[in-house]
């Protein structure tokens, strides 16, 4: 039983896997007009070479906010602003913070070329106590990236969540 299971398994591996195009076919090209497939694309090709030009770019008004001393329990928000100043649109594809005390909020929708926006960073100090220094990374389809924001400060006291 188990030799024949193979040997079907075997078959359906084999003629599942074949390709309709042999040597010397062309493949077809995707033919992709207009959505997000067109502002999606890697500016380094395969030859290592860097189109620099023809790229989305966060240009932040500022990285850092230093909140300075707060009580602990303390929340706390900050818009960090920013441009596209490339020269296709801008996806942001999400924001990561470096633990659940900071929260990101950013646009979903395309950012084009000119056109500026906001990621809003919402600190809790709730449980934390002394020098609190938290990175948020933006994932995007600019370039270079990532780019980094950082809310950094003091916490006095020590509240706890009840």
């Amino acid at each position: 039983m188990n030799r024949n299971l193979i040997i079907v398994l075997g078959l359906v591996t084999t003629l599942g896997c074949k390709s309709n195009y042999d040597s010397g076919e062309e493949l077809p090209q995707a033919q992709v007009k207009g959505g997000n497939a067109e502002l999606i694309r890697n500016p380094e090709s395969a030859d290592g070479q860097m189109d620099t030009v023809n790229v989305a770019t966060i240009k932040l008004d500022h990285t850092l906010f230093e909140f300075d001393t707060i009580k602990a329990g303390t929340v706390l928000s900050h818009r960090f602003p920013f441009t596209n100043t490339g020269t296709i649109p801008l996806i942001i594809t999400d924001v990561k913070s470096s633990c659940g005390c900071t929260v990101p909020d950013w646009p979903k929708d395309p950012v084009l070329p000119g056109q500026s926006s906001a990621i809003l960073v919402e600190f809790n100090s709730t449980d934390k106590y002394a020098w609190q220094s938290k990175p948020v990374t933006i994932i995007s389809n600019a370039y270079p990236k990532p780019s980094e924001l950082l809310v950094h400060g003091f916490v006095i006291g020590m509240a706890t969540k009840e």
